[in-house]
């Protein structure tokens, strides 16, 4: 469907993550992406090692997305030498973002906290808690409702407790989070961690995977990166790894990995 003279845009969006208690991360993708009669699979992972400059492959090979059986998820790209599997983590409810027909925005958290493994070829294994969110949208990068976005995920060292959030800025500004997998009203985002009545999570040492722009993403998709307009290759993407401690009436109580994210639109 087209909508003020864009054409048809659909998104369904995988994002998969592990950090291991030494803090080696590895994050994952799979998207699946349409823009008029243009459509494509692709699908990334990388690596980040402290110390070692970080290992990302990309690829445009049909691979199905990851699949959700006996409350986990797993996933196999073998074009990417990877396999991921989330053992059983209860999901968030699926949460509206944008609902306003052609746009819609769906955010579903299927496993804050679950205990994780990456493989990948040429590394050794990646075991720790890890994350697992599909976003669903009809809405292209040059038209979402905000210029500014913040995203995070923490989760305690333990399993016990886990963060999610999504922090809009300008335009319509909102903000989501997710305690434990339950929603929770009222939470203040910033660059160094989200706080809710009388409990916060402070992010400290935040460590810089990577910073990029929409053009360096959309390089390794083909046909696609030729519809997206100009204007917008700009939006730069910045992704830490933190520690982070969560505080109730200002003891800290438990310790975990963050992995967040500031996206600038425009």
């Amino acid at each position: 469907m087209s909508h003020l003279g864009t054409p048809g845009f659909t998104m369904t969006k995988w994002y998969a993550d592990c950090v291991d208690p030494e803090g080696r991360a590895a994050i994952a993708y799979w998207a699946s992406l349409a823009i008029g009669p243009v459509a494509l699979t692709w699908h990334s992972v990388a690596v980040y090692e402290p110390g070692a400059p970080p290992c990302e492959r990309t690829s445009l090979a049909g691979v199905p997305p990851p699949v959700e059986a006996g409350g986990g998820v797993s996933w196999q790209a073998p074009a990417l030498g990877c396999e991921f599997t989330a053992d059983s983590s209860p999901p968030a409810p699926e949460l509206v973002l944008q609902r306003a027909l052609p746009d819609t925005i769906d955010w579903r958290v299927v496993a804050p906290a679950a205990r994780s493994v990456v493989r990948v070829d040429g590394h050794a294994p990646i075991v720790g808690g890890g994350y697992v969110e599909r976003l669903v949208t009809t809405v292209p990068p040059w038209r979402l409702p905000f210029s500014e976005l913040r995203w995070g995920r923490w989760i305690a060292h333990d399993g016990t407790r886990s963060v999610a959030w999504i922090d809009w800025r300008g335009g319509e500004p909102h903000t989501w989070m997710l305690l434990d997998g339950t929603p929770r009203a009222g939470a203040i985002v910033c660059d160094t961690g989200v706080r809710v009545a009388n409990v916060s999570l402070a992010l400290q040492e935040p460590r810089t995977l990577h910073e990029r722009s929409l053009d360096d993403i959309t390089r390794s998709m083909g046909p696609f990166a030729e519809l997206v307009p100009g204007s917008v290759r700009a939006l730069r993407e910045t992704k830490w790894c933190s520690e982070g401690r969560w505080s109730t009436d200002g003891h800290a109580s438990n310790a975990g990995w963050a992995i967040h994210e500031k996206v600038t639109f425009r």
